[in-house]
């Protein structure tokens, strides 16, 4: 700014804008406003301000001086004012901002009251039902007293299934590991002490429940010791401690796999959406790969899998022109999910998933090509 003098009339009063003025010389051709971080220069708005979409006046010129209605500025933004005659500059900071933050501030002391008041209400409905609670960062995991020693072991596989999905999802949701289990993502693991219509020996079932805003998960599995026989899965194996780890694992990621969609659908965000029956072979694919990635299993279950698959594509997945019909979402959605994280890499595959596409077969082209050049690549994946 170039030197001169400037006028300040604090205490005049500018009676065509009702306010308390401030006044530089009409030979000054600039008087900086600054506005929480911005700079308003009043010569080049020809002495107004920005009202909605009309431009007021907010400047009068009088005897060569130019008044300045601070007070009326000031309501306008919302802000308190003072002037810097070193750099001939008004600073405005809003206090609009304090009192957002005052009300928000109030806003989540009365949520983190109401997400309290559920958790409390939470535990007496379990210890009514006859449940004790194993409280851990990531879950709360609810069991009886006569199977207590099934607790630590039990606790430790879910945390895997916690780890493993936070490492996976978080090139797609970064806050997905602060999410899972905080006040409003809660949830619960259930160690059943008897059989259920939905819960027995190979049986379990993750049923998870809202938006990505607000959204609950209950586990239900039947806890170990209560399994009467050794065997067998569906690849001939036992039911040993390294079964119970996968099942666990495979259990817990199908909740981050609910919120992932929830999030990523959300709003008017548009795109594909793995829900309906048809693509359950996704959700129940990713879970059993990911629950078996880097472990012994996995290359167990290609190797027992992938000759059967290949003798019998008809019975487990056959890959179309247009599409993919999926026979065995434990088998064939398995082995194909596996197929697609090997042969083309996580990335892709979570590319996939966030597609914006509107249909599961154009996202599946976009990300990974023809379906003709991805069944040449499938069966020579099985061969192998």
């Amino acid at each position: 700014m170039k030197s001169s003098k400037v006028k300040v009339i604090v205490a005049l009063i500018c009676v065509f804008l009702l306010g308390f003025g401030v006044a530089t010389a009409a030979t000054n051709p600039i008087l900086k406003i600054g506005l929480d971080g911005f700079t308003l220069n009043m010569t080049s708005s020809k002495g107004k301000i920005q009202v909605g979409n009309k431009m007021v006046p907010s400047t009068i010129a009088q005897n060569g001086t130019t008044y300045i209605a601070a007070p009326a500025i000031g309501t306008v933004f919302q802000a308190n004012y003072a002037f810097d005659s070193k750099t001939s500059t008004f600073m405005f900071n809003s206090y609009k901002k304090d009192q957002d933050k005052a009300q928000i501030q109030k806003l989540q002391g009365q949520v983190s009251t109401l997400k309290e008041l559920l958790a409390q209400a939470q535990s007496t409905k379990n210890k009514a039902d006859g449940w004790l609670e194993y409280h851990s960062k990531h879950f709360t995991l609810l069991y009886t007293k006569q199977y207590e020693k099934d607790v630590e072991k039990a606790a430790a596989d879910f945390e895997q299934g916690y780890n493993v999905a936070t490492a996976e999802f978080a090139s797609l949701l970064p806050e997905i590991g602060s999410t899972l289990n905080d006040g409003l993502h809660p949830i619960y693991i259930y160690l059943h002490p008897t059989a259920t219509d939905k819960v027995s020996e190979g049986t379990a079932y993750n049923y998870t429940y809202g938006t990505d805003e607000v959204l609950r998960a209950e586990i239900h599995v039947l806890t170990p010791s209560a399994y009467q026989k050794k065997g067998y899965t569906l690849e001939g194996g036992l039911y040993d401690e390294a079964y119970f780890t996968h099942l666990f694992k495979h259990e817990f990621i199908h909740t981050p796999q609910t919120y992932l969609q929830e999030n990523i659908r959300r709003g008017d965000k548009k795109g594909w959406f793995t829900g309906g029956e048809e693509m359950q072979w996704i959700k129940e694919g990713q879970a059993e790969y990911l629950a078996a990635k880097g472990t012994d299993d996995l290359k167990k279950s290609e190797a027992y899998w992938k000759p059967i698959i290949l003798e019998k594509p008809q019975e487990h997945i056959i890959i179309y022109k247009d599409n993919i019909s999926v026979k065995t979402q434990y088998i064939g959605g398995y082995m194909f999910t596996a197929f697609l994280y090997e042969t083309y890499g996580s990335d892709k595959f979570n590319s996939f998933l966030a597609s914006t596409q509107p249909t599961m077969e154009k996202a599946f082209v976009q990300t990974f090509g023809s379906f003709e050049q991805v069944n040449t690549k499938w069966l020579e994946w099985l061969k192998k």
